[in-house]
């Protein structure tokens, strides 16, 4: 049931002023980002659907209640954008709150009750660390934002009560199979985080070399890419001196210290975040965080992943659509901040369109490479050459026992059917050969502060072993 209520309502038990009957009804919620109700209506209600005024809808955390604005009228219905009443709170403005050695539960109390007006809204966390900030001239929208910011967690929105929890979600065993609740997914992934080479510092500037100056200060992950993604990070170390008989061992300790969380960090970052969007109903999916398991045996798609948003039909009582994965955006003012991003689209129906993603990937006897759930192989070589010994019979060859004279890290079958150069110069050529499953591009440039000719070599085919 679908009900609106008055603009100064604060209690929704009852059935309010009127049981609407709108066209649409679309809850759109994100991990600490939008939560918001795409509403549409006849012109039935057109004296009802005013800015200002509350309609409550039934959602998977049961009913939500969301503020009527942006109203649009055609002469066919009446649309509104309606945002939860938790963001009432840019209404609230916070002078001045001094978080000083607190909690999260303590420093939201503090926050939110030095605004003007005194605001409706009840506040609480599970984070037990404490932080201190300090909110200046700030709405109580804005001082949440800085409160996340500081101690982590995740928004959790209920009517007029606000909480941070320091984890969320549950398993309820969802399990997504092809041909039973699988329609359409979309694959995006983000690098901009990616980190395969690192200098850390510790504690006032602290380098791995600190007792050792021959020592490396750089840390090396297993995982390289063509392109070097090397980066320096800070670590904040929380070791105290007197703990430790003498400043060399405490300086060791640092160290120590510096190189688990390093480690730690790198191995996190060192491949890309990937998300996934799948439009499915989900029937057993309760809120944001939820675990969900893909399986798609005919693709070789078996994932785990945290539900980070989701669209819901308040009138069907249904999911249309799930995003899942294992990044989410920027907390900072709930806007997107993707500095660096490629993305991916595929698409998977039940009349045989196959989904495809990126499987496996990584760097093998000098050859980079992906796998995907398709089965299709991508390999890449970047290799300097003598130009005497630069011959199309010979990367003929290479393409048919898949070595192009070093080892390939996957092996590619069939014969060549069709080899063309589509330049040629005394610069550089590029061509293109193919075989039954295998396309290949080859590209030749004379580089010209050596005279080398280079050869860029990308393999794409399908897995055969």
């Amino acid at each position: 049931m679908i009900r609106l209520f008055s603009a100064t309502d604060k209690v929704f038990t009852s059935n309010g002023d009127l049981v609407l009957k709108p066209i649409k009804a679309n809850v759109h919620k994100a991990d600490n980002k939008d939560y918001y109700l795409n509403l549409e209506t006849d012109l039935e209600y057109i004296d009802n659907i005013v800015e200002g005024n509350i309609v409550v809808v039934n959602t998977p955390t049961g009913d939500q209640a969301f503020r009527i604005g942006n109203v649009q009228k055609t002469k066919n219905k009446i649309s509104s954008k309606c945002y939860h009443v938790f963001y009432d709170s840019k209404n609230y403005l916070v002078a001045n709150a001094d978080v000083v050695n607190l909690d999260c539960g303590d420093a939201l109390a503090l926050i939110n009750g030095n605004t003007e007006p005194q605001t409706i809204f009840s506040v609480s966390s599970d984070i037990e660390d404490t932080n201190s900030l300090s909110i200046i001239r700030k709405s109580l929208y804005g001082a949440i934002t800085d409160v996340l910011s500081a101690y982590g967690g995740h928004l959790v929105r209920d009517n007029f009560s606000i909480s941070i929890k320091e984890s969320i979600g549950t398993d309820n065993g969802i399990v997504i199979r092809y041909k039973k609740n699988l329609k359409d997914i979309t694959c995006k992934e983000d690098w901009s985080n990616v980190i395969t080479k690192i200098l850390p510092v510790g504690k006032d500037g602290l380098l791995l070399n600190a007792l050792n100056p021959s020592a490396d200060i750089y840390i090396t992950s297993g995982t390289q890419y063509d392109i070097p993604y090397t980066k320096t990070v800070s670590f904040s170390q929380d070791l105290k001196r007197e703990d430790y008989n003498t400043d060399t061992e405490y300086t060791q300790a640092l160290i120590d210290d510096l190189r688990a969380k390093a480690n730690t960090y790198l191995t996190a970052n060192s491949i890309p975040k990937v998300n996934y969007t799948l439009k499915a109903n989900l029937e057993h999916l309760a809120d944001i965080g939820d675990t969900v398991e893909v399986i798609d045996e005919r693709l070789g798609v078996d994932l785990m992943a945290s539900v980070i948003s989701f669209d819901y039909d308040c009138i069907s009582e249904a999911y249309t659509e799930v995003v899942f994965g294992n990044f989410t955006q920027s907390l900072s003012g709930f806007i997107d901040t993707v500095n660096a991003q490629t993305e991916r689209t595929v698409n998977a129906t039940i009349n045989n369109t196959f989904a495809d993603s990126i499987r496996a990937y990584g760097v093998a006897d000098g050859w980079t490479w992906r796998k995907y759930t398709s089965g299709i192989v991508e390999c890449w070589k970047k290799k300097t050459v003598d130009s005497t010994s630069l011959t199309w019979s010979t990367l003929i060859t290479g393409l048919n026992d898949a070595t192009f004279s070093d080892t390939f890290p996957f092996s590619i079958a069939d014969a060549v059917i069709n080899a063309n150069i589509d330049e040629c110069d005394d610069t550089g050529w590029i061509a293109n050969i193919e075989n039954d499953t295998t396309t290949c591009s080859i590209t030749v440039v004379r580089e010209s502060n050596t005279g080398d000719m280079v050869v860029n070599i990308c393999v794409n085919g399908r897995e055969t072993s």
